[in-house]
């Protein structure tokens, strides 16, 4: 029979408090990410002990056990998705209210892991823009409660001994999983999805299962040593390394051995650690919409994710009193009336989940911002052009003889859209790199896509058409790591064509989505295009306007280019020496990107304009 414990109440004090100093970009927490797989050790071993020991008790009832974990988990989850729903009436934009209302209804179907999974990286810049993506993890947990106890319950009808030995299959067949797409760079599979991340609340339930009794002073040293190995991780991990893989098996046997020990020290008993043990779910909770909230309005100051971590710590108390605590005393009246219990949970979840559905279905309530011109119908059409129209690789019928060649990644679905609606005529063949790789696929950005560049660079570099181009155009969105190795990229390149290279350089982008720049600017009384236009300066990505001047500082010191590249600074044409660059139209009032970084067409045909007037030999 489980009953509670101190030190797994403290290990969870330690698993929330590296989780939530991780997402605030707290120094010596760089690891702290793996503070979620030491609390899915914590729910294996307490999962298993709870039906373990009802099927010995012969009083295992699936309803219970299920309305058991809904009851702890529903209702601040549920309160959480609600508070966050209205703090964002007022100022997300339809789009982004939309995506919101679908993450809310996902979060409370459990199911959100598999939506994150589909549509983002974790540790992407981008991820920080998710207002629910920490629910990933509450998501996967539910998903190994509906499985668990069939599966024991199952085993232990059949033959109550093998649930052990069923258990530590199931370990290694997921722990093989997951370490498979790791080094097969299918590191989103390896992270949001429950087949290979079973392992880690499995190896909990081996723990209970297979309790051994050791002398009081070894079970010490094995507590002492467990702590110190998870900060270990915790301090000495990163984003960068191959995660979860083999690397967790450092935290989550640490978790494991500190459970296996259930020995009891200050470290883990002390009235602090006990404290946030008991609020740790709501901080969880709680923490990443600050987290979200403070990168949305730009507090990002160090002073300002101090606040911010105090502030979780409030709020996780105030839901652990006010929510937790409640709802648990109200639930308990009707602890022998189970339909009472299901009918008062659905009552709870019906709100959050009727809003969300509601906005997802209905376009964000774009009726809250009359100025936002782009519906997510457009959004959809224009996102359609890069990652499904754009990927082919004859973008357009042959209309000419010259043989021409757009090398690049989705950026280079821009120049494409530039050159062929400003009257581009040849041949075209456009050779799709990868934004995981800069310098068009030579480097990988992070060592987990070591294995994924060469092959994405020997398919452009050794493409037939390049062989055969008369002149070839090469843009990208410029990172600093393009400069590292663009000298040996150019080089391969040169080597495989006689055409002469056009070097496009960084269009601007913005730290801000188009939508949410206008929103804002419509929120300070900046009401006209023009307003609008000179307001979006400030969300201008200065690393790109550096990465210009690096570039022509680049090909100015390499003459050895000169007679067969040539560098054009997009960000001279498009914004003008003074950086006057236009992010809506001030003829027509339409975007002229969709999001941080990508034209719409309107804005492909209106930079292509511009490029034919600076350069008209291009279309020659």
């Amino acid at each position: 029979m489980i009953t509670f414990r101190k030190d797994i109440n403290g290990l969870r004090a330690l698993a929330v408090i590296s989780v939530v100093l991780y997402h605030f970009d707290t120094p010596f927490f760089s690891g702290g990410f793996s503070g979620v797989d030491i609390f899915f050790v914590i729910s294996g071993f307490l999962m298993t002990g709870i039906i373990q020991s009802r099927l010995e008790a012969n009083n295992f009832s699936f309803i219970k056990f299920y309305l058991d974990r809904a009851k702890r988990i529903i209702p601040a989850l549920s309160c959480t998705c609600l508070l966050v729903f209205i703090s964002c009436w007022f100022f997300l934009t339809p789009t982004d209210f939309e995506t919101l209302g679908r993450h809310i209804y996902s979060s409370l179907l459990f199911i959100s892991n598999i939506i994150y999974f589909k549509e983002i990286n974790y540790f992407d810049a981008s991820a920080s823009q998710k207002w629910l993506l920490h629910t990933w993890s509450l998501s996967v947990e539910w998903q190994f409660y509906m499985l668990l106890p069939l599966l024991m319950f199952i085993v232990y009808k059949i033959n109550r001994k093998a649930i052990n030995s069923v258990l530590q299959f199931v370990f290694i067949v997921s722990l093989t999983l997951s370490v498979y797409f790791v080094e097969s760079n299918k590191a989103s599979e390896a992270f949001y999805l429950l087949p290979a991340r079973a392992w880690e609340m499995v190896i909990g339930g081996l723990v209970y299962l297979n309790q051994i009794k050791i002398n009081r002073r070894y079970l010490a040293i094995l507590h002492y040593i467990s702590i110190f190995t998870m900060v270990a991780a915790i301090v000495c991990l990163d984003k960068n390394d191959q995660w979860p893989g083999l690397l967790a098996l450092i935290p989550v046997s640490a978790a494991a051995v500190f459970i296996a020990s259930g020995h009891d020290s200050w470290i883990s008993s002390n009235p602090v650690a006990q404290f946030i043990g008991k609020i740790s779910y709501s901080v969880y909770l709680f923490h990443w919409p600050v987290v979200v909230a403070l990168n949305y309005f730009g507090l990002t100051d160090s002073s300002m994710r101090f606040a911010g971590i105090i502030l979780s710590f409030i709020l996780g108390a105030i839901s652990y009193n006010l929510i937790e605590n409640q709802t648990k005393r109200v639930l308990n009246q009707y602890r022998q009336q189970t339909y009472k219990e299901i009918i008062a949970i659905i009552l709870i979840l019906l709100i959050p989940f009727g809003v969300s559905a509601f906005s997802s279905q209905n376009g964000g309530f774009a009726s809250r911002f009359p100025y936002a011109l782009l519906t997510s119908e457009d959004i959809a059409k224009e996102r359609a052009r890069y990652w499904v129209d754009g990927d082919k690789e004859k973008p357009v019928p042959a209309n000419g003889p010259r043989k021409i060649v757009i090398i690049g990644n989705s950026h280079g679905v821009d120049l494409t859209y530039a050159l062929t609606e400003n009257g581009l005529k040849g041949d075209i063949t456009y050779l799709r790199t990868t934004s995981y790789c800069s310098n068009f696929g030579f480097t990988p950005n992070y060592p987990q896509y070591k294995d994924k560049c060469p092959p994405v660079f020997h398919k452009a570099v050794n493409n037939k058409a390049l062989n055969d181009a008369d002149v070839v155009f090469m843009h990208d969105d410029w990172a600093k790591e393009d400069l590292l190795n663009l000298s040996k990229s150019l080089n391969e390149y040169l080597s495989k064509t006689k055409a002469h290279i056009y070097v496009i350089g960084p269009k601007m982008t913005y730290t801000k989505s188009a939508i949410d720049i206008v929103a804002n600017s419509m929120d300070e009384k900046k009401t006209t295009v023009e307003m609008v236009n000179e307001y979006s300066k400030n969300y201008y990505s200065k690393p790109k306007i550096k990465i210009d001047k690096d570039l022509k500082t680049f090909f100015s010191e390499h003459k050895e280019y000169a007679s067969r590249v040539t560098y054009i600074s997009a960000m001279d044409i498009q914004c003008g020496n003074n950086y006057d660059c236009k992010l809506l139209s001030e003829h027509n009032k339409s975007f002229y990107y969709f999001d941080a970084g990508h034209f719409t067409l309107n804005g492909s045909i209106n930079f292509g304009s511009m490029l034919k007037s600076a350069h008209p030999e291009l279309f020659l």
